[in-house]
């Protein structure tokens, strides 16, 4: 999830102070400079820190992300409670936007019976009958056709992360997934990346992906982001609009699924990960 090490974490943050003239044992002066100055001197550290180490970001290219590094200390971190998840669909329908009009009548939702059978033989082979029958198990409501969709380069990662924050024995961890539907262009999209923040921040009516679900958007808006309030006030995202939310432990794997009906699962994809990612280490 990061390709950053502690030694470019520390010449981002040398270059930064020299970018801004303060000097290492001056760290306090931080809280005195202006968003747009730290901001712009911090992303000139990153570019500079990028070209010596040749650093390359998520899309191939010479930079760096803002993540925390790889080769860290975790236990640092071990009193910290964190809640993580990703979207359902994630990846596998962003870059459907470039060509909107197509994938509008050319969806889950538009074909035949005949071509989801084909396709899903055509992606998945002679493991068809095992990962259609996880991914029922994962999401009964669901037509069989959304595996199609499934996203596994954001949610193989932040399950493992969440294991191994499990493993601290320490502050609590909380795992969810959204799995809302957005009708938007043909209801292609389904929950694509970055399609929970009008929910997280209660503000669907402002994004037409979401105002498009209606009174139930709304609806969902108000649980999640009383959720995402609440760990942020306390540590602990549960409220009495949503089903109680257990901590995760590695032997639990429990996931919060939000969508028009709230479920805590147990595990709930865990096999249908392992299948579509048998070499990812959770």
């Amino acid at each position: 999830m990061t390709n950053v090490t502690t030694k470019t974490g520390r010449r981002v943050a040398e270059l930064t102070l020299n970018n801004l003239g303060i000097g290492k044992n001056e760290i306090a002066e931080l809280q005195n400079v202006p968003y747009k100055e730290l901001e712009a001197a911090g992303n000139a550290a990153m570019t500079q820190a990028a070209k010596e180490y040749g650093s390359i970001d998520s899309w191939g290219n010479p930079g760096l992300l803002w993540t925390p590094v790889v080769d860290s200390i975790a236990s640092q971190a071990n009193d910290i409670p964190i809640m993580i998840g990703t979207a359902m669909t994630e990846w596998t329908t962003m870059e459907m936007f470039g060509q909107a009009n197509k994938y509008k009548n050319d969806n889950r939702n538009t074909w035949s019976q005949e071509e989801v059978n084909s396709k899903l033989k055509e992606w998945f082979g002679n493991h068809l009958e095992t990962i259609a029958d996880a991914f029922k198990q994962a999401y009964p409501g669901r037509p069989v056709a959304d595996v199609l969709y499934v996203e596994t380069m954001l949610r193989a990662p932040a399950f493992k992360t969440a294991r191994l924050k499990a493993d601290q024995h320490g502050a609590p961890v909380y795992n969810y997934m959204f799995a809302w539907d957005t009708p938007l262009v043909g209801g292609f999209a389904i929950s694509y990346h970055c399609s929970e923040l009008p929910f997280v921040f209660n503000n669907v009516v402002m994004s037409k992906a979401s105002a498009l679900g209606g009174e139930q958007a709304e609806i969902l808006a108000d649980r999640m982001s009383r959720a995402w309030i609440n760990f942020a006030r306390y540590g602990n995202p549960n409220h009495s609009e949503i089903p109680d939310w257990p901590v995760l432990t590695r032997e639990n794997g429990y996931t919060m699924i939000f969508g028009n009906e709230c479920q805590v699962k147990k595990n709930h994809d865990y096999k249908l990960m392992k299948l579509l990612v048998p070499d990812h280490v959770f």
